[in-house]
């Protein structure tokens, strides 16, 4: 219903000026909050949330991998999977700051449109 009531308010503010789709698309876009469509606005919360929360997991696996190796006590094996989990807490980091910028790259590639 709050989903309904809200494309009601944005068609009654569009007015019957609006003539054409982008007509359409660009006077929903001035008057949604935060200046993006509605979908727009929810992906890059989504991929914001994943990329904090992938942030944090990324710095604590390091940290973990920091107190594997200095706890290995030079025992080879241990050393090995302490940097086995460091490089791919890297890589994972990587990886979501590399999602990060397609997703941001595809919307506004489709903003454009």
């Amino acid at each position: 219903m709050i989903v309904w009531s809200y494309i009601r308010n944005l068609i009654d503010k569009i007015g019957a000026d609006a003539n054409s789709y982008n007509d359409v698309m660009n006077k929903i876009k001035e008057n949604t909050p935060g200046g993006g469509t509605i979908g727009e606005n929810s992906v890059i919360n989504v991929i914001n949330y994943f990329l904090y929360v992938g942030g944090i997991v990324a710095v604590v696996m390091a940290i973990v991998a920091g107190v594997q190796m200095t706890t290995s006590a030079g025992d080879p094996g241990a050393v090995k999977k302490a940097k086995t989990t460091l490089t791919w807490a890297i890589v994972g980091l990587v990886v979501m700051i590399l999602a990060y910028a397609i997703v941001n790259f595809v919307i506004a590639q489709l903003g454009n449109e």
